[in-house]
């Protein structure tokens, strides 16, 4: 996840939309991103999940 964020940022994106496979914790690679808005889709327990967030 962490190259995705930087591949992010070196690219001058101003947003990220990812799909983080299977079981994925969200919530966790959501504080990866702390400073540029990500949208973030993971598939979990039969259910596609989604969690978003914005910097300050």
């Amino acid at each position: 996840m962490n190259d995705v964020v930087a591949d992010a940022k070196n690219s001058g994106l101003p947003f990220l939309v990812h799909y983080a496979g299977e079981n994925a914790k969200l919530e966790k690679l959501t504080r990866t991103c702390q400073d540029v808005p990500v949208m973030l889709f993971a598939y979990n327990n039969g259910h596609l999940t989604a969690r978003c967030c914005t910097p300050q």
